[in-house]
């Protein structure tokens, strides 16, 4: 196994990647700029990736985000050695970065596919905002029909307030119908005593006509 490392690392007989170019200046400089502006993007990729899943614990499957981290780390190192081998015959070195990423894509996809239809089932930022309106229109509907069942009550209980309030005033429309009657009977036999007992009966009637007339006004001004 050694031995064959030994092999592949030893670019004592190999000629760098410039020499296929000619060392033409123009297609150096082309692959060299090409090269490291690709290397760049796929090194910020992951720091960017990084960041966002320390920030963001809450997000689900954070694990596939480090994969794609470490996928287009290995894709950044194969385009620094495209540099390299331009001068330098490392091929070997090369073809190991680029095994490394061959070996990260897999695993990517492998964790990638069985997780799709779980991110598919995710809502989309349109359901999230037809559910949280669906939410907030059954909150209203809730509130109005709180507010309808306090109506209600508060109605039940001034019916029954009322109901109270006319059977009391019933015992005392017996009252004042009965003292009516008593006066009505002295009337008829004028004498000392029933003047006396007329004045005691008219008496007993005006109470309560005057306790009425209060009930009455906590009725209508609460």
């Amino acid at each position: 196994m050694w031995a064959f490392f030994e092999r592949l690392l030893d670019s004592s007989t190999l000629s760098p990647h410039g020499i296929c170019l000619l060392w033409e200046p123009e297609l150096i400089w082309l692959h060299v700029l090409s090269d490291a502006v690709i290397a760049a993007s796929y090194f910020s990729i992951p720091v960017a990736l990084s960041i966002f899943v320390s920030k963001r614990r809450d997000v689900d499957f954070g694990f596939i985000f480090w994969a794609f981290a470490l996928f287009i780390m290995a894709c950044g190192f194969t385009h620094v050695l495209s540099i390299v081998t331009l001068w330098v015959p490392v091929y070997g070195i090369e073809g190991l970065i680029k095994a490394l990423t061959a070996l990260a894509s897999i695993i990517t996809a492998v964790i990638l596919w069985p997780l799709l239809p779980k991110v598919l089932a995710l809502p989309s930022p349109s359901q999230l905002r037809a559910t949280e309106a669906a939410l907030a229109q059954e909150g209203l509907h809730r509130r109005e029909a709180e507010e309808m069942l306090r109506h209600a009550q508060k109605m039940e209980a001034i019916g029954q307030l009322t109901g109270g309030v006319a059977h009391d005033f019933n015992n005392l429309l017996t009252i004042i119908s009965g003292n009516i009657e008593t006066a009505q009977r002295s009337l008829n036999l004028w004498s000392e005593a029933s003047r006396d007992r007329l004045t005691h009966a008219i008496a007993n009637a005006a109470i309560p006509s005057i306790f009425r007339a209060a009930v009455c006004f906590v009725i209508w001004n609460p």
